[in-house]
């Protein structure tokens, strides 16, 4: 997934995000970054929003 499409995903859910030097920075200072292979790293403060965030996140995905 591109850090461009979780911007929308999560726009639609009312969170604004801004990209600072390759990676996604939230409202409330939680960061989505790529890491070397190709993982999808959060960061920030165990907060409501952060646990929103990753759930959208997640739902992002499909398990088979």
């Amino acid at each position: 997934m591109k850090l461009d499409v979780m911007k929308q995903v999560l726009g639609k859910s009312g969170f604004q995000a801004k990209f600072r030097g390759g990676m996604l920075v939230y409202n409330d200072g939680v960061v989505l970054k790529r890491a070397m292979n190709n993982e999808i790293v959060m960061e920030g403060t165990l907060s409501r929003n952060y646990y929103r965030i990753r759930a959208l996140l997640y739902e992002q995905f499909t398990l088979v």
